[in-house]
């Protein structure tokens, strides 16, 4: 997710939900993780009265048209996070029988 504010000027903060935990504290949900390229620390809080708008925020016409032309990147994604993952591997590492690049 990219934030901008008039206040910031030309600059952007970037909150990567890939690297944010996701915690539910009773009838809360909270990303947190840090904005870059600053260090901020920041919390979205979700509560059960933000779940029908974010509900039509993700089945609107303009989000499933961005997901069906990024639909590569996101089953990159998903092998990624949770099955390498799970096997103990890091995102980055290469997958078993993955050739090297030569040296």
């Amino acid at each position: 997710m990219i934030a901008w504010s008039r206040g910031l000027g030309k600059r952007e903060l970037i909150f990567d939900f890939n690297k944010c935990n996701v915690i539910r504290e009773g009838d809360k949900l909270y990303l947190k993780g840090k904005l870059h390229p600053t260090l901020w620390d920041c919390r979205v809080t979700f509560v059960k009265e933000d779940f029908p708008g974010l509900l039509a925020f993700l089945l609107s016409f303009a989000v499933l048209s961005h997901f069906a032309r990024n639909i590569l990147g996101i089953l990159k994604f998903v092998p990624d996070k949770f099955i390498f993952r799970r096997m103990g591997m890091k995102p980055t590492e290469k997958k078993p029988g993955e050739k090297g690049s030569g040296s």
